[in-house]
């Protein structure tokens, strides 16, 4: 009766830890490495789908989407600086944003552009580096 008592404590614990510890504002270490690996081989187009499902995550209609995507960017270990560069500025249906991104690869830094649709939720549509 005990042993089992003691695993319903710890089992309530660890959902309760799984529940409440994580900032969803703060990348996962899991996201984060398989970001940044992505950015050491620079194939960045490989790391949109890690993007689009942070922003898949955020609630609707709350406001802000874009910060709260550049704070998630800037919390990410290989990128050095992550800034809306305009909000909602390209005319596309819907509007588009533009986020300057500073990579860490391997040391060098990259300067990149990572647009995003502006839709009921945010999604990146493309990344390209800077001319």
């Amino acid at each position: 009766m005990k042993m089992k008592f003691k695993h319903t404590v710890f089992f309530v614990f660890c959902i309760f830890m799984t529940l409440f510890a994580c900032n969803q504002d703060d990348v996962s270490p899991t996201i984060d490495r398989e970001i940044c690996r992505n950015v050491a081989n620079k194939n960045f187009e490989a790391t949109i789908p890690f993007m689009n499902s942070y922003l898949q995550g955020l609630k609707k209609n709350e406001g802000g989407e874009l910060e709260k995507f550049e704070n998630w960017l800037n919390s990410v270990s290989c990128i050095t600086n992550a800034t809306i560069g305009c909000n909602s500025c390209m005319f596309s249906y819907p509007a588009q944003s533009a986020m300057q991104v500073v990579f860490d690869s391997q040391g060098q830094d990259l300067e990149m552009t990572i647009h995003v649709r502006m839709a009921e939720k945010l999604e990146v549509v493309r990344i390209f580096e800077i001319d």
